[in-house]
């Protein structure tokens, strides 16, 4: 797994300098095939924080820059009404993270797909968390923390789509390395022409982030719905 995480730098930046396609929804009709549509793109466009538990106080921050793949499940079933969206998508993100008082802390992010393109500027994805910590944590003691998130995909011509999130997540610290994991809904709806679907899909993640020198790194696996997806994030915290 660390192979697979370590190639999605590489893999991700050799994509993007492939031909790109339009990503257009303009002609599916069946709402079967869009269900699955919303499904997918839902689950791709989910909230991942790729940080752990532990309130970062006043003065904390975060800021990364990351990398991530995500695997389509359902292609094959609204491929005849869309037309660029590939089994595996691939995106790079700047996170934001700001500790605020009383273990709280808030978060951004902006996305930009890195093999596919629609007019006028190809897919990306934004979105914002608020996360409260239940549980500070010590050096004995995890830490566990409340978030709620909401994005939204942007790109794909006659098609809208927003999700709002909830997790459940806890991280302790162990030296050198913070190891998380958490558990979570998410709620996407979508939109395309007289089409709309609303669906609820179930979400856990993994990740472990590791202070080197001046530098964090963090790898997160996330599975929502039935699309998995790697994350790599590399920036600084403090």
């Amino acid at each position: 797994m660390l192979y697979k995480f370590t190639a999605i730098f590489a893999i991700a930046w050799a994509t993007a300098s492939a031909q790109a396609q339009s990503v257009n929804a303009s002609q599916l009709s069946d709402a079967l095939a869009f269900k699955a549509l919303v499904e997918d793109t839902g689950a791709m466009a989910s909230h991942r924080g790729q940080v752990p538990a532990e309130a970062q106080g006043l003065t904390g921050f975060d800021l990364g820059f990351s990398v991530s793949q995500a695997h389509l499940q359902q292609t094959d079933r609204y491929a005849h009404g869309t037309v660029g969206l590939r089994r595996s998508m691939y995106w790079a993100s700047l996170n934001a993270h700001k500790g605020l008082p009383g273990g709280w802390d808030i978060g951004a992010f902006i996305s930009q797909g890195m093999d596919s393109q629609a007019e006028p500027n190809g897919i990306d994805q934004r979105g914002v968390e608020l996360r409260y910590a239940l549980l500070e944590g010590s050096t004995l003691s995890p830490a566990l923390a409340l978030r709620v998130n909401a994005t939204e995909l942007k790109g794909i011509q006659n098609y809208t789509l927003k999700t709002q999130g909830m997790d459940l997540l806890v991280s302790k610290g162990f030296a050198l390395f913070t190891p998380y994991a958490g558990v979570g809904v998410v709620r996407a709806k979508g939109r395309a022409g007289a089409l709309s679907e609303s669906v609820t899909l179930g979400k856990t993640f993994v990740g472990l982030g590791t202070n080197l020198l001046l530098v964090n790194v963090n790898l997160e696996y996330d599975k929502t719905g039935d699309v998995p997806s790697y994350s790599a994030k590399i920036g600084w915290r403090f």
